[in-house]
C-alpha cells in the first residue's frame, strides 16, 4: 500500500514526519535506541549550523563516542541500563 501523506518537517534536518500525531507517539514511545540516534542526528545538525568552537565540538564527539560505545555494548550482552 502506498503511503501518500506529505511530509510536514523534518527532525533536525534529516528525519521526516508528516503531522504533529507522528512527534507526540515519537516522545510517548521513544526507546533508548531512538534517543541516542536522535540525538546524533541534533549533533550532527548542530556541527552543520556551526555551533560549538572547535575545543566544545571535540568534548561532544568524544562524549557520543563514549554514549554510543556504553549503549551498544550493553545492548549486545543483553543489558539496556545505562
Amino acid at each position: 500500500m502506498e503511503d501518500n501523506e506529505l511530509v510536514i518537517g523534518q527532525l533536525f534536518d534529516t528525519i521526516p514526519y508528516k503531522s504533529n500525531e507522528d512527534i507526540s507517539v515519537l516522545i510517548d514511545n521513544m526507546t533508548l535506541a531512538q534517543s541516542i540516534h536522535l540525538i546524533s542526528h541534533a549533533l550532527e545538525m548542530s556541527v552543520r549550523h556551526n555551533i560549538y568552537s572547535l575545543h566544545e565540538l571535540e568534548v561532544v564527539l568524544k562524549s557520543m563516542r563514549i554514549l554510543n560505545k556504553s549503549v551498544f555494548s550493553k545492548q549486545n550482552d543483553g543489558t539496556n541500563q545505562i
